[in-house]
């Protein structure tokens, strides 16, 4: 997943830059912390999911996940599921089983905003497409993240939110 972010990111981010002034924060397990990940999230406009075989393993991630689908409930931005060979699409079973094994019961909405993630159409990221065939599947991720334009008085605070991610909205999209 880290090789396609790359991609997708050499891609997207001068178009995101230029035409409305975003920048591409990319969320590492291996030296971010869930509540640094929970506050980058909170502070961008988007979330970009990179669905792989490994996607839903860490609590991190998951955090994640649910912080863009709460951000996107609240209307306050977008979150585009990308999906990466040999991803396999998990069953509403699966979502109970990978919150309990992420030892993330304690957020009980946590399956019902992993399903909402699943039910979007994710864009499908072969890497091992051609260039441009890469290319097209980059411009369909910008087209998805620049069709919603976040309201940005949206209250910072909301009570939907989850409690690791309480600061100030900014600008950007964050790449999982």
């Amino acid at each position: 997943a880290a090789a396609a972010c790359e991609i997708l990111v050499h891609y997207i981010s001068g178009p995101i830059a230029r035409e409305v002034g975003w920048g591409i924060t990319r969320l590492d397990d291996a030296i971010m912390t869930s509540d640094m990940q929970a506050v980058c999230v909170a502070n961008g406009m988007g979330l970009l999911v990179m669905l792989s075989v490994k996607s839903l393993s860490t609590s991190s991630q998951l955090m994640a996940i649910a912080e863009g689908m709460l951000m996107k409930k609240e209307g306050a931005g977008e979150v585009v599921p990308i999906a990466l060979p040999y991803l396999t699409f998990p069953s509403r079973d699966d979502y109970e089983k990978i919150v309990r094994e992420a030892d993330l019961d304690s957020i009980p909405e946590l399956p019902n905003l992993m399903e909402a993630l699943f039910k979007q159409i994710a864009v499908s990221y072969n890497t091992h497409a051609s260039t441009e065939a890469l290319k097209v599947q980059s411009l369909e991720v910008l087209r998805r993240v620049q069709s919603h334009r976040p309201n940005l008085h949206t209250a910072t605070n909301s009570s939907n939110r989850l409690p690791t991610a309480s600061a100030s909205r900014g600008s950007g999209i964050a790449a999982r």
